[in-house]
């Protein structure tokens, strides 16, 4: 049995030497591609071409599935595509099949790329206001809508021949830690964190090809691993949820993990532990996994050799959604807060609450798109960020960001807002809006998506009404 088919790896996709050399070691049964692979869609079209003939004409063996993250909102690996706002976006319309269509055509874009996993979407029930790994990629707090709308994209995205994966089971929504930082700490009981993980067991139900298990330790339910490393936890899953299909670990390399196990440690601890494939999105410590792996990929093999089989999908369908629906879906989930218009014909400062940084990167040029968009529409403006040396005084400001109440910003527009006229848009969920002055406007995009921001732009000069 080829060990490298329980591995999901990362590779080096702009340095073909260094990717040949992982792949040809490796033969990974599953490779995931990061925005750092590649530079647009011809790219990607050629990246996976080249793949398939490492596969078809050198090592002679099945291809690999090719996966990605392409959930929506801020976890997005492929930007020139119709992405989805955010998930959160497609709880505030709470329309089941919007949420179906949503995954159809992210499956569609896909799939006719050559993508045909991808490891969404996020079935996390949000409940901790200081969580900062989940907030916008949840579809809510309310398990139900959750579930209905988990449901919903499952079976758009999975018709239209890609699989989906449900994540991060049993679920990351509760805990404030960030699993890429460190180790969060669930210390619920099980009765809380069962009835949270309902829209996992709706998503089996709905056929689910894949559910992802988290690094999060749920203390009440196994005292000394997190799920991802827990056989007690993924038996639960396998057994008392009787899910019959693909288990996959979150990628190892996170901290959660690495800063608690070594290598050889978490690569047994997962197997043994139940998960089918191991994802691992940094190749150097993929090629660590893989050599513990081979000393222990053997027991249960011709299961989760099956399970991984059947992963790949057989009916693929051939509609193709009109892509002008994704936008329309951007302009109507935002929402005003509170309402305030700024005036359209004074000098207008365009403010993301970000480091000045390289401005070349995204988001940047997509403020600075939007500035110059507005520059031909005859409206004065111009881009500043939170950390330049400036203090205005009568000018109309737009600020953009989010969670204010992790980060302080709330402050500064607060000061600004003493000499300006401002409006705050929150790209995420805008549990910090009590933090704003009531002088400040607020309002909704849910998402740093160009559709939701020029949309939010347009109701703060009164060029569009969304709804309150």
């Amino acid at each position: 049995m080829r060990t490298g088919l329980f591995l999901q790896t990362g590779i080096y996709g702009m340095d073909r030497v260094r990717s040949r050399n992982i792949i040809n070691k490796i033969k990974p049964g599953s490779i995931i591609l990061m925005g750092r692979d590649f530079t647009g869609l011809d790219s990607i079209r050629e990246l996976i071409k080249w793949i398939f003939e490492i596969y078809d004409k050198e090592l002679k063996i099945a291809r690999p599935l090719i996966a990605i993250d392409q959930e929506g909102g801020n976890v997005v690996r492929i930007r020139d595509l119709d992405y989805l706002p955010s998930n959160y976006a497609l709880g505030v319309l709470g329309s089941k099949a919007v949420s179906r269509y949503s995954g159809m055509l992210t499956g569609y874009q896909l799939y006719s790329l050559g993508i045909e996993w991808n490891l969404a979407p996020v079935l996390d029930t949000f409940s901790n206001p200081d969580n900062p790994i989940v907030m916008e990629r949840s579809f809510g707090s309310d398990p139900d809508l959750v579930s209905d709308l988990g449901d919903s994209y499952i079976e758009g995205i999975q018709s239209a021949g890609v699989s989906a994966t449900a994540k991060h089971f049993p679920g990351h929504g509760f805990v404030k830690e960030d699993s890429h930082l460190k180790l969060p700490v669930d210390s619920r009981d099980e009765e809380s964190v069962m009835e949270s993980s309902k829209p996992f067991s709706r998503a089996i139900r709905a056929g689910v090809k894949s559910i992802m298990v988290s690094h999060v330790k749920f203390d009440k339910l196994d005292s000394d691993f997190p799920a991802s490393l827990s056989k007690n936890i993924i038996s639960r899953l396998r057994n008392d949820l009787n899910f019959k299909s693909v288990i996959i670990t979150d990628s190892l390399d996170m901290k959660a993990i690495t800063s608690n196990y070594s290598a050889s440690e978490f690569t047994k601890l997962a197997y043994s532990a139940g998960a089918d494939i191991l994802e691992c999105v940094d190749p150097e410590l993929a090629l660590e996994v893989y050599d513990s792996l081979e000393s222990v990929a053997r027991e249960g093999a011709q299961d989760r050799s099956r399970r991984i089989e059947n992963l790949r999908s057989h009916a693929v369908g051939t509609f193709k959604p009109p892509s002008e629906i994704m936008n329309w879906i951007s302009v109507q989930a935002v929402r005003w807060l509170r309402k305030k218009n700024l005036r359209a014909d004074s000098r207008l400062a365009i403010v993301p609450l970000r480091s000045s940084g390289d401005v070349k990167e995204w988001p940047y040029n997509m403020y600075n798109n939007m500035c110059n968009h507005l520059t031909s529409l005859g409206i004065e403006c111009h881009v500043k960020y939170i950390d330049d040396e400036w203090n205005f005084s009568n000018e109309e400001i737009i600020f953009f960001g989010k969670n204010l109440h992790l980060n302080g910003n709330w402050k500064r527009i607060n000061q600004l807002a003493k000499n300006n006229n401002c409006c705050f848009v929150s790209v995420g969920i805008p549990n910090d809006r009590e933090l704003i002055d009531t002088q400040v406007g607020y309002i909704a995009s849910y998402s740093e998506k160009y559709e939701s921001i020029i949309t939010a732009v347009y109701s703060i000069l009164g060029l569009y009404e969304p709804p309150m």
